[in-house]
């Protein structure tokens, strides 16, 4: 049993070598419930310089530099933002924030994108650095293959006339509590690295949720080693499409 659980975790580990991959960090956190403060607390400073940030785009507007863009936030109230999004040098998005407005007023979506290796997000940093940022309710990060949307987590289809689609599997986006409620425990489902609220836990238990023997999980930034990823998937058949190992 425990040759073939080493057989498996190294035919993993290689595969995830071979196939290139981005990192991704995602949170959920409240900053202001009235929303008062500028928008540039959207965007936690130490990050600013590790973003590489050329452009950016606020409530869906047209691109700008990032300088500009940077003092249009400073003279905004963060309640009137409801989408950011940061690009580097190459166009590609390195950071994302949203209102999540369904939870509550002052409640944001904040992801981390990472194409470089050199800045492999799987430490889970960005999610300690928004604990201290704002008040997280919760949060994970994850590999995405090349060809998904860091935005939906679902594949990026080309036509032949070169145009893009997402197609968003709605079994992948869907939350394994059945709604998105963060502040109440909500989760989308279980990850390489969390970060789980005392309301999670609760939520984590009423779904049954089978963990190693040896596995302690709490409040805070939770990591889930190779070996623990495969005994969770093995003892929670019924949330298999939920747990999200994987790049895909």
């Amino acid at each position: 049993m425990i040759e073939s659980i080493h057989r498996l975790i190294s035919g993993r580990e290689a595969r995830d070598k071979l196939a290139p991959t981005l990192s991704l960090c995602r949170g959920y956190l409240t900053l202001s419930e009235e929303g008062e403060r500028p928008a540039t607390a959207l965007i936690p400073p130490q990050w600013l310089g590790e973003l590489g940030g050329v452009r950016i785009s606020i409530n869906d507007g047209s691109e700008r530099p990032m300088q500009d863009g940077l003092q249009r936030l400073g003279k905004t109230s963060l309640g009137d933002v409801e989408s950011l999004l940061v690009f580097n040098g190459l166009g590609a998005l390195t950071f994302a924030a949203s209102s999540w407005l369904r939870v509550g007023r002052g409640v944001f979506e904040m992801t981390w994108v990472a194409t470089d290796p050199a800045t492999d997000l799987m430490s889970g940093r960005p999610l300690d650095d928004l604990a201290v940022h704002g008040h997280l309710h919760y949060g994970y990060c994850r590999r995405l293959g090349l060809e998904m949307s860091p935005l939906s987590e679902s594949k990026v289809h080309k036509s032949l006339l070169g145009t893009t689609s997402v197609r968003v599997n709605s079994a992948k986006q869907g939350w394994l509590s059945g709604r998105d409620d963060v502040k109440a425990g909500a989760i989308r489902g279980l990850y390489p690295v969390n970060y789980w609220s005392a309301e999670a836990l609760v939520e984590m238990k009423a779904l049954g949720i089978v963990w190693p023997a040896d596995l302690q999980v709490g409040v805070g930034l939770n990591r889930i080693d190779a070996a623990a990823q495969l005994l969770i998937e093995s003892g929670n058949p019924a949330l298999r499409r939920f747990i999200r190992f994987g790049s895909t």
